[in-house]
């Protein structure tokens, strides 16, 4: 097991540093090194007194995260999240993915969609023509109304229409031609 940012030989000596400020990198490795000695998450956890879903996620950091990349990470050069993410995917994708991720200056939402295999965030230009026809359209009912287009279909999307009260629901629906009578 390579685990360039922990010099514990004991599991003591592990402990002790994760009660001393460290990076995460070097966090991930010594929690590494401790769940390698047999010492469960629920454990670590209660020892270095951060909750136990910190524990799991600093684990797959140190066990799925290429040196190459964790070093990027102790350097600040990527943040914790972007780790997370890039944490999950193959080995060999890495650190061209993190390296483009600096050079690109790429979001971690950016990151987790281009994971999930949907990169289609709306350009700036579209989010303006977006938010000018959702401005005309609150202006045209009288009423705060959202346009949300779907990153998974071009053709689709939500409207949201706001209301503050039931004289505005109302309101609303007198726009819209629809009678609540009948309902």
């Amino acid at each position: 097991m390579n685990l360039p940012y922990c010099s514990a030989t004991t599991v003591d000596q592990a402990l002790l540093a994760l009660m001393q400020p460290l990076n995460p990198a070097a966090k991930a490795d010594y929690i590494t090194y401790l769940r390698f000695k047999g010492m469960r998450s629920a454990t670590i956890a209660n020892n270095i007194n951060i909750p136990s879903y910190e524990v799991r996620k600093l684990l797959r950091i140190g066990t799925k995260l290429s040196n190459e990349v964790k070093q990027l990470l102790h350097k600040a050069h990527i943040t914790l999240g972007h780790a997370r993410v890039i944490a999950g995917m193959p080995v060999t994708e890495q650190e061209t993915i993190a390296r483009k991720v600096i050079s690109q200056k790429i979001s971690v939402r950016a990151l987790e969609d281009y994971k999930r295999g949907s990169s289609k965030r709306l350009d700036s230009e579209t989010a303006k023509y977006y938010q000018r026809l959702s401005q005309t359209a609150s202006e045209i009912t009288g009423h705060p109304l959202t346009i949300t287009p779907s990153t998974a279909n071009k053709h689709a999307g939500i409207i949201s229409i706001k209301y503050s009260d039931l004289d505005s629901f109302d309101s609303v629906f007198d726009r819209l031609g629809i009678s609540l009578d009948n309902y």
